[in-house]
């Protein structure tokens, strides 16, 4: 009789193992999904650096970090929610793909070669803060903590901009033309 009821709980626990790695191998495909989407890419348009599941906060995060078009992102999504907990851009998209804006794509390279030394195009703080809050699409009125701050990276000026808005932290960095250099998206964690 204990025999019987060991065999049983080994069998419970193996089909308990067996479909708990079906289950996170498919939620990573659909985490997947999401990113790719999220990016407007193509796996196969992708060079995956890193990718792997954790458990952060009592929660399974699936992360990758991945190159697209010289671009280089670090994502995290809850695989219960399939909710996009952070992500985080290192470089400049010259295809504009995140904005899903395809209109003129010939005149948004054009001014690929110019360099940083010409001061003429040098913007303000506030210049800088209003273009990540576009690119972010959260309104200015609605903000919170905005933090602005100038900085020098190799000689150039640049602007880093911290704001809050609905439970999610924004970190954005802004060269002196107005392109931005990278950025942060973090659910702020109650």
């Amino acid at each position: 009789m204990k025999i019987k009821v060991l065999i049983i709980v080994l069998v419970i626990i193996l089909l308990l193992v067996v479909g708990g790695f079906f289950f996170v191998s498919y939620k990573k495909d659909k985490a997947k999904e999401i990113i790719l989407e999220d990016v407007n890419a193509l796996e196969k348009d992708i060079d995956i650096i890193n990718d792997g599941t954790e458990i952060d906060d009592f929660k399974l995060i699936y992360e990758m970090e991945f190159y697209f078009e010289n671009v280089k992102y670090d994502y995290a999504v809850n695989l219960l929610t399939n909710e996009i907990v952070n992500y985080d851009q290192e470089g400049q998209n010259n295809t504009n793909n995140q904005s899903n804006n395809n209109q003129n794509n010939n005149n948004q390279t054009t001014n690929t070669n110019q360099t940083d030394t010409n001061t003429t195009n040098t913007i303000t703080s506030e210049e800088a803060k209003t273009i990540a809050l576009e690119d972010a699409k959260v309104p200015s009125e609605s903000v919170n903590n905005v933090i602005i701050e100038q900085d020098y990276n190799n000689g150039l000026l640049e602007y880093e901009i911290e704001f809050s808005f609905d439970q999610i932290r924004y970190e954005y960095t802004i060269d002196a033309n107005g392109n931005i250099v990278s950025f942060d998206k973090e659910q702020i964690r109650s």
